[in-house]
């Protein structure tokens, strides 16, 4: 009988390299959650500010295997996460990447590989094992959030140029969406009183995917914290916003294949 195995390989090492970074510049350390159907990354910053969740379905694998552990159906992996980014940074562009775990001299470690080739042929192999952490887990349902807004942008990148723009003036990025113009603005005001404004015509720009307004909302959140988030654009296709009046911003960047990374951000008071 196998007990607790995991094996998951990936073949662009480069996008999981930018979803580790983009992770790793909001969070420390944190635990992965290993199922039969898929894994799931959360943790908190340590101001407790932000929270980060990434979702990545087996099915996005080239390969995937799971035996769960005798006392449950999920394998919890610790993992050091600017150690983790070290490691990443190593694979090449051309390289797959495989993730699994491996026991030696009783400790399980979590191991990372980079080759090139078919995974049953590979070539040029490198693997670096991280010891596995203990971790309180941090569990919070974001189901259980209900918003008022809901805009989709694509590309995703079309976020990084008004957070870069609005970090130029202030602090802060004010989200103020009205249901009767039809607008989303991204506002941004220094101490001296300049301000940087970015109106989008929910109806008529080419970068809204979709929108839904339940409720008017006006909500500010940290543009530090925003241009961490943004990393994330450079492998998704699409960002999902929501947010209520004093309520935490939800930023989810849509990767291919169907995982989604997922921001939660505190709003400053107004």
């Amino acid at each position: 009988m196998m007990l607790m195995y995991w094996l998951a390989a990936y073949d662009e090492a480069k996008t999981m390299r930018e979803l580790i970074a983009a992770i790793a510049g909001v969070v420390d350390e944190g635990n992965f959650y290993i199922r039969e159907d898929g894994l799931e990354f959360s943790a908190m910053d340590e101001s407790r500010v932000a929270m980060v969740i990434l979702k990545m379905p087996s099915t996005i694998f080239h390969r995937y295997e799971f035996e769960p552990p005798e006392d449950g159906d999920t394998i919890i992996i610790g993992v050091n996460f600017s150690d983790l980014k070290k490691i990443m940074q190593r694979g090449k562009a051309k390289d797959g990447i495989i993730f699994s775990l491996k026991k030696e001299k009783g400790k399980t470690f979590f191991n990372v590989t980079f080759f090139r080739g078919s995974i049953d042929e590979r070539t040029l192999q490198r693997t670096f094992a991280l010891p596995i952490l203990e971790i309180p887990e941090e569990r919070i349902n974001i189901k259980e959030l209900q918003y008022d807004v809901l805009v989709e942008f694509s590309p995703a990148s079309f976020l990084n140029d008004i957070i870069s723009d609005a970090k130029i003036v202030g602090e802060d990025l004010r989200l103020i969406t009205s249901s009767e113009s039809k607008e989303m603005k991204f506002i941004s005001e220094s101490e001296t009183g300049g301000y940087y404004e970015y109106t989008a015509p929910l109806e008529r720009e080419d970068t809204v995917i979709q929108w839904e307004i339940k409720n008017d909302a006006e909500a500010l959140y940290s543009i530090d914290f925003l241009r961490k988030f943004v990393r994330a654009a450079k492998v998704a296709d699409m960002v999902r916003l929501e947010y209520s009046k004093n309520m935490p911003l939800r930023m989810t960047f849509l990767v291919g294949g169907g995982a989604e990374l997922a921001y939660l951000l505190a709003p400053r008071l107004l």
